[in-house]
């Protein structure tokens, strides 16, 4: 069963906040609405790899994986995968103070035509927990 999770050691990029460490493992509290995608940075390495070996043109590269979800959901996926026993509040991002506004929906999507397809969000999720296990 898990007791805690170091969000520092987890290898998902493309993300604009983080658990709270203080907020676990017993409860977490994160915006219901805004929407982004959380990938793998072990499958985003193998994209990159894949870019590189295939000698796809040079240039700007959107790579990020399949889905997407709120900051919740991805909150309420890392404790379901995780066994960890949490709860998370939604609540809405009017209750967040940030330094800058954000779009309410802002998933990077993997458009340019030869662009490398990345796994789902949660196979990435399912990927880096597996790693942390070791």
């Amino acid at each position: 069963m898990l007791h805690s999770i170091d969000t520092s050691n987890i290898a998902l990029v493309h993300r604009y906040d983080e658990i709270p460490y203080d907020a676990l493992p017993h409860r977490a509290t994160h915006p219901s609405r805004l929407a982004s995608v959380a990938t793998f940075v072990g499958h985003l390495a193998a994209a990159v790899r894949q870019l590189v070996d295939e000698g796809l043109p040079t240039g700007l590269w959107h790579v990020a994986a399949d889905g997407d979800c709120t900051w919740a959901d991805f909150a309420e996926t890392i404790f379901e995968e995780a066994g960890g026993d949490c709860r998370v509040r939604r609540i809405p991002t009017a209750e967040i103070e940030r330094p800058a506004p954000r779009p309410a929906y802002s998933v990077l999507r993997s458009e340019r035509e030869g662009a490398p397809r990345l796994p789902h969000w949660r196979d990435g999720l399912r990927a880096c927990l597996a790693h942390m296990d070791g």
